[in-house]
């Protein structure tokens, strides 16, 4: 029988427990792989995965499981302060995977965030990972419902894209829909959202 999945809220102390099940879930991701294509340097995903977890832990939402075998990431409408280490983390990413792969991810970036409300609370799901011994067994669907219920006590809607046509099937079932997708070539992108779950 398996072990009820327990979630908590991470915080910075939890930063290598989260790295390492994203650096498991995300090696062969085909949205990464689009991401970072162009970048020449061999730790990119490394590089890249580090700075979305730094960015959120600064400015947005973790959780993470008690058993440190899933974890997801969410920005929301909060803003980071601008300090020497925002300064510096930016600076590194810029310097560590090159100008083309920056181009490429600020530009999905803008697809992807020109959705969010301007002036009033939005979840937006960055990244999702289980570790692939744990993966089927309802860690993501937990993570989701947690972040869900959040979203419904607050009245915001939610906000996440995926490259996997078969997510989009998973997503639906959560009360998600299509908003519109992104083409390069025979790489395709969906967007979707999610609206609040109102009391009655």
């Amino acid at each position: 029988m398996e072990k009820a999945i327990n979630i908590k809220s991470a915080s910075n102390e939890d930063e290598e427990q989260i790295l390492s099940v994203l650096f498991a879930s995300f090696a062969h991701d085909p949205y990464m792989a689009y991401l970072l294509e162009l970048s020449n340097n061999p730790n990119k995903l490394d590089i890249l995965i580090r700075y979305i977890t730094q960015q959120t832990l600064a400015k947005g939402r973790a959780y993470l499981t008690d058993d440190h075998k899933s974890t997801a990431l969410w920005l929301t409408q909060r803003k980071e302060k601008f300090t020497w280490r925002f300064i510096k983390r930016n600076l590194n990413i810029y310097q560590k995977l090159g100008i083309k792969s920056i181009v490429r991810i600020l530009k999905m970036e803008h697809i992807s965030h020109k959705r969010f409300p301007s002036k009033s609370p939005f979840m937006y799901l960055y990244m999702i990972g289980v570790m692939p011994e744990k993966q089927g067994k309802g860690y993501a669907g937990a993570l989701l419902d947690t972040a869900l219920a959040d979203a419904d006590a607050q009245a915001c809607p939610v906000f996440l894209e995926t490259a996997s046509e078969l997510n989009v099937r998973i997503y639906e079932k959560k009360g998600f829909s299509v908003t519109h997708t992104f083409r390069d070539g025979n790489f395709m992108v969906f967007y979707m959202v999610r609206n609040p779950l109102l009391k009655e």
